[in-house]
């Protein structure tokens, strides 16, 4: 049987006090396959499992429990891949378009000097970097260690709203013009960094 408790960051599946298994995205693997807990019951016996779930603060996903012989479940595993085709066509695209923008930055800010260049860079660098990070997560390719993975969830949106706004400001100039509006934008980009840190 496979017990599905969809996507979460960490599953575990024991019987009585003995582990069986360990799935969930913080688990480096090439396989589509990454939450199901299979697990065989022998016939004529009795067991307790327990399941073991860890999550993500930003990242809760609704808690249900389904027990599922293979065929159903990877029938089911099937079609969400499937529904999903046009956003793994979508993403390479993405991110390939983000690599030559951020590029073009870094480029501009070499040419002319301007600090606001080098703040575009950062957000369109960091946002390639970001998709990425989903595109991994789509494909299964796994380049990035569990470590990295981690850190990438924690810190790449925050240096792309961090990113942005510098640039926006560069631009702008909103510490001269609008000294209020920075004044906010700057405590948002504190609440952003303790946020990421926390």
């Amino acid at each position: 049987l496979i017990l599905n408790l969809d996507a979460h960051y960490f599953l575990q599946l024991y019987q009585e006090d003995s582990l069986i298994i360990t799935r969930g995205t913080e688990i480096k693997s090439h396989q589509a396959d990454r939450f199901g807990l299979p697990f065989i019951l022998p016939p004529s016996e009795t067991h307790t499992y327990y399941a073991k779930m860890e999550e993500r603060i930003r990242y809760l996903t609704p808690f249900f429990v389904r027990l599922e012989t293979p065929e159903s479940y990877f029938s089911q595993l099937s079609a969400g891949i499937f529904q999903e085709r046009w956003l793994r066509f979508v993403l390479p695209l993405m991110a390939g378009m983000l690599l030559l923008i951020s590029m073009f930055g870094l480029f501009q800010f070499y040419l002319l000097r301007d600090k606001t260049f080098l703040y575009y860079f950062i957000y369109a660098f960091a946002s390639f970097l970001l998709s990425y990070y989903w595109l991994e997560d789509r494909i299964y390719i796994s380049f990035l260690s569990p470590a990295m993975r981690s850190l990438s969830d924690s810190f790449l949106l925050a240096i792309v709203l961090a990113g942005y706004v510098l640039f926006v400001e560069g631009m702008l100039h909103l510490a001269e013009h609008f000294p209020r509006i920075w004044l906010l934008l700057k405590l948002f980009l504190l609440f952003v960094l303790l946020q990421a840190i926390f």
